[in-house]
């Protein structure tokens, strides 16, 4: 059996896995990447988030993403409600993101860790784990076209998507939201589109018993899909399919003259974070082997990206730099449990106000959400995603709980500075932190200052250690500064401003209404 060492061996080869790879070889390190399978291959997940276009930066992928034949995607439309409501968002800063097949997307990505030095291998499957005396994973040894070989990393990742292949074999707890769920998937020839400058947009549409996507890949074809519960569905895939998209109106009428072109592909999923820590004795979780969380609102390829750069920032500070590594394995974990339950909270949200109109809808009606279920979902959905419900209640084309309008309200009516300023100097806030932490910049990870509020009314403000405005807010956080002290420089005057600010604003001119 061939032998190889390497500072890390990650598992699985899509986004998750190809990220994670391209950073840790930029920094130096030796990188196998093991992928059971050749690409490209289908894959769900085709559109793209804003938000994941800086990591997109931070990877160097996106002139190549640019050069490929991509759609843009303008936006995203919502058919939501008993009353069939449409809410049409515009894309939030920085303004773009792509409309992407998975098989060319993936590929892109594997190739690009390759040519940043990774050494991939395709059709080669992981097939057993080892641990040393002192507990830590020691070496994996996979099988394929490449033969038998027995590989000994310093660091294990897994990034083998829902297969889960270390918590599988490493027996570790998975905490599942929620009942085991299908997603069913088809493409089309020749769909209508919208018009009037929305053409590329995503249409997300409510169905009898679940809900349905329309994305568009190019001027002919176009993926539609459909998310709903194991037990309200049975048959074959194409019917079942068929059968959803007769349920709704704007997506059946898009694809009333369509050609389906293919089979109808059927993923079995739960909702999951694994309950123990995601980075642990030589080996790390990421992607959908550390979280999925439901794609309603086409989160999965973000959260991929996510974790994975988060993780190797982390990473590549503790093999390179030396950082030590229980407080960046900390300091990953939480960041990624807070995106799942923002992310779990907003998705626990727009099914619940949908409506009773089947037993799927039912089971998630909101109508009666206690007032201390509404602090809690408050809290979690936190400043970044308050306006994209506030702003439809506004607009009349989402119904929110009576329990929770007032709370999100409070995000934006009422002061919530994290200090606060007077003629003689300034002090924190009652209630405001400020704890040692990190922030990722770039490919690495730097010591930071993290200024929150428990109540997380406001993003967390971190500042690096490096930074003369760390000192600023050290000495803040032992009492009251006095106003001379920085009232002449221009760095800590802005660092007052921003940590004084009293309103967070959220925009209405993104959200329209009107019947679907």
């Amino acid at each position: 059996m061939l032998i190889k060492d390497a500072d890390v061996v990650v598992i699985g080869g899509g986004p998750a896995g190809s990220a994670f790879a391209t950073m840790a070889s930029r920094a130096g390190l030796t990188v196998d990447v093991l992928e059971g399978k050749e690409f490209p291959r289908h894959h769900i997940g085709e559109s793209l988030l804003a938000m994941s276009m800086p990591l997109l930066e931070t990877l160097g992928l996106v002139p190549h993403l640019d050069e490929a034949d991509f759609l843009p995607k303008t936006g995203a439309v919502f058919v939501w409600g008993e009353r069939r409501q449409r809410v049409d968002l515009g894309m939030p800063e920085p303004h773009r993101a792509y409309q992407v097949r998975r098989a060319h997307f993936d590929l892109l990505l594997l190739e690009h860790a390759r040519t940043c030095g990774a050494r991939v291998h395709t059709s080669q499957w992981v097939k057993s784990v080892e641990r040393g005396d002192d507990g830590r994973v020691s070496a994996v040894t996979s099988d394929g076209e490449h033969g038998a070989i027995r590989h000994r990393p310093r660091l294990t990742v897994d990034a083998s998507g829902l297969f889960q292949f270390l918590p599988k074999k490493l027996g570790l707890g998975v905490d599942v939201s929620g009942p085991r769920r299908v997603a069913l998937s088809g493409y089309y020839t020749g769909a209508g589109r919208l018009t009037g400058g929305q053409e590329t947009d995503i249409i997300t549409e409510a169905a009898r018993d679940g809900w349905l996507w329309f994305i568009p890949l190019d001027g002919e074809t176009t993926s539609v899909g459909f998310v709903g519960d194991e037990e309200d569905l049975s048959g074959a895939p194409d019917e079942m399919l068929a059968a959803q998209i007769a349920t709704t109106g704007l997506v059946r009428d898009l694809v009333e003259t369509a050609t389906p072109t293919g089979r109808t592909h059927l993923l079995r999923y739960t909702n999951h974070i694994a309950s123990g820590p995601l980075w642990q004795d030589g080996r790390l979780l990421i992607g959908d082997s550390a979280l999925f969380v439901d794609p309603l609102f086409s989160t999965g390829v973000h959260g991929a990206l996510f974790s994975a750069v988060t993780a190797a920032a982390a990473m590549v500070s503790h093999l390179v730099d030396g950082m030590e590594e229980q407080s960046l394995a900390d300091w990953y974990d939480a960041a990624m449990r807070s995106h799942y339950h923002r992310v779990q909270t907003m998705v626990r949200l727009l099914y619940g106000i949908n409506g009773r109109g089947s037993r799927f809808w039912a089971s998630r009606d909101l109508s009666r959400l206690s007032h201390a279920d509404a602090e809690t979902m408050a809290a979690q959905l936190g400043p970044i995603s308050v306006p994209l419900f506030l702003t439809g209640h506004r607009a009349g084309t989402l119904d929110l709980p009576e329990t929770l309008v007032p709370l999100l309200e409070e995000f934006t009516t009422a002061p919530d500075p994290f200090a606060e300023v007077t003629g003689a100097g300034i002090a924190l806030a009652p209630g405001v932190e400020v704890r040692g932490s990190f922030t990722r910049r770039g490919d690495r990870v730097l010591p930071a200052l993290a200024v929150r509020d428990p109540r997380n009314r406001r993003p967390a403000v971190s500042i690096p250690e490096r930074e003369p405005a760390a000192a600023f807010v050290r000495r803040l956080a032992a009492g009251p500064i006095e106003r001379g002290t920085w009232s002449d420089d221009t760095r800590l005057r802005r660092l007052v401003s921003v940590l004084s600010s009293s309103r967070l604003v959220v925009e209405d001119t993104r959200v329209s209404s009107g019947a679907a």
